[in-house]
């Protein structure tokens, strides 16, 4: 079974889908019977690696300091996808449906 984050347009109708089987494969599929959607597809793939936007300050050497950030964090399936749901963002998008298929 595969985690999927699907996205829908206004009329209902399913742009496409992104699927995440384990913690290292991640991709796109644009299922919309329209053409014209390659920005979206982009747009999506480019969650492949979700960043962690905290900063880290590490102070070892008196008068040093290390400044580490952001990093980019290694998520199971359903959290990454999960993550991707909460920051995507799409005008065409007015719905989405994240499940274990």
């Amino acid at each position: 079974m595969t985690w999927r984050l699907r996205f829908y347009d206004g009329e209902g109708v399913e742009i496409g889908y992104a699927e995440k089987p384990d913690k290292t494969t991640y991709s796109v599929c644009i299922t919309h019977p329209d053409s014209g959607w390659e920005d979206f597809k982009e747009e999506l793939e480019s969650y492949n690696e979700i960043e962690d936007n905290r900063r880290y300050e590490i102070q070892d050497t008196p008068g040093w300091d290390v400044d580490f950030g952001p990093r980019s964090l290694i998520l199971s399936p359903e959290p990454h996808l999960r993550s991707v749901q909460e920051r995507f963002s799409h005008s065409d998008v007015s719905e989405t449906t994240l499940k274990h298929e």
